[in-house]
């Protein structure tokens, strides 16, 4: 059977050190592409391509580089804005110094058949009668993840939005007082 599995890599200053195991997926022998799931996000993974004999043999064809994840968060566990970001213009003032803060949101906007449910990070949104919909998620800095959900009598689609943010403050600037 064709058979992609997962390792998981542990790796020190010199490189690659171990890998383990993590999972053997199964490929449908018409499939062209194929996503894995890894079981926590973050650390250094590595996939092969081989053969799962009956007796459970693996005999692999070729490996993928070694790749590390990122560290991700699910948009609805990040840390929402609390009502000391509202004085922060005042404390900034107070001290001479400039400061600044972003509370950074985007608006997922769609459109599928009318009367489908539609789940953004598992929260359901409301459809409007001519099928579009729209939400709103906070963005804070690095990789978040969106997992969309669409479900209709004709079937089920699932999409994984993945935003990434990147924020870098420069040197603040004294100002001429000429």
């Amino acid at each position: 059977v064709p058979t992609l599995r997962l390792y998981r890599v542990l790796c020190d200053e010199a490189g690659p050190r171990s890998k383990t195991a993590i999972e053997d997926v199964s490929l449908p022998s018409d499939v062209r592409q194929w996503f894995l799931n890894t079981p926590q996000p973050g650390g250094t993974w590595q996939v092969e391509l081989g053969y799962l004999t009956r007796p459970g043999r693996f005999f692999p064809l070729m490996h993928s580089q070694a790749v590390e994840l990122p560290e991700t968060t699910r948009a609805h566990a990040r840390r929402m804005p609390d009502d000391d970001d509202s004085n922060l213009a005042r404390r900034s003032g107070e001290s001479g110094s400039v400061s600044v803060r972003l509370n950074v949101e985007i608006a997922v906007r769609g459109a599928t058949v009318p009367g489908a449910k539609v789940q953004i990070d598992d929260q359901l949104i409301s459809v409007e009668s001519d099928g579009t919909f729209q939400s709103f998620a906070s963005i804070p800095d690095g990789r978040t993840i969106l997992p969309i959900e669409v479900s209709a009598m004709a079937g089920r689609q699932k999409v994984l939005l993945a935003i990434e943010r990147n924020t870098r403050f420069l040197e603040a600037e004294p100002v001429d007082e000429d």
